[in-house]
């Protein structure tokens, strides 16, 4: 059986879910982690994103009971307004630092195009999955894939971001 790393940017996966799908649309991350497991051991999951709020707390302990390990950065404000949290080069470093066989890379941000294709080129096997999936990084990955409807809520599910902005 394949060892499965599960990456999920959860502060992408919040904006451009809601870009494509509707501003009540949000991501199951029950969901996330069952499609994971179809394709092998989930050694571990990984939430990273930004933290907005003290609101979150809810959400991570969410997280937590799922099996993801939660990453959040707090969100810097710049003129009154939250701005990027800045966890890509932890997410990075965390990636490249774990024994896996297959990456789920959960998110539809191009930053990660040269992490993916170092990952492919190193044998490794990475698929994207997200809302609106960049191009550089459909082009890099093994396997692209957009978020299913069977994903998605649009209600207030406990298991979804909602107080993740920024990335």
């Amino acid at each position: 059986m394949k060892n499965v790393l599960l990456v999920a940017d959860v502060s992408n996966l919040y904006i451009t879910t809601r870009k494509k799908h509707g501003d009540d649309a949000k991501v199951s991350f029950v969901s996330l982690m069952e499609y994971a497991k179809e394709l092998g051991h989930v050694n571990e999951g990984l939430a990273f994103g930004s933290i907005v709020s003290n609101s979150y707390k809810p959400f991570g302990d969410f997280l937590r009971n799922h099996g993801y390990k939660v990453c959040f950065k707090q969100a810097k404000k710049v003129g009154g307004v939250h701005r990027k949290a800045g966890y890509v080069a932890d997410l990075v470093v965390k990636v490249m630092s774990r024994q896996f066989d297959i990456l789920v890379l959960a998110t539809s941000d191009a930053d990660y195009a040269p992490l993916v294709e170092h990952l492919v080129e190193a044998g490794k096997s990475v698929v994207v999955i997200g809302s609106g999936v960049s191009a550089a990084l459909k082009q890099v990955a093994t396997e692209s894939v957009e978020i299913p409807q069977s994903f998605l809520h649009k209600d207030q599910d406990s298991g979804t971001a909602q107080n993740a902005t920024g990335g």
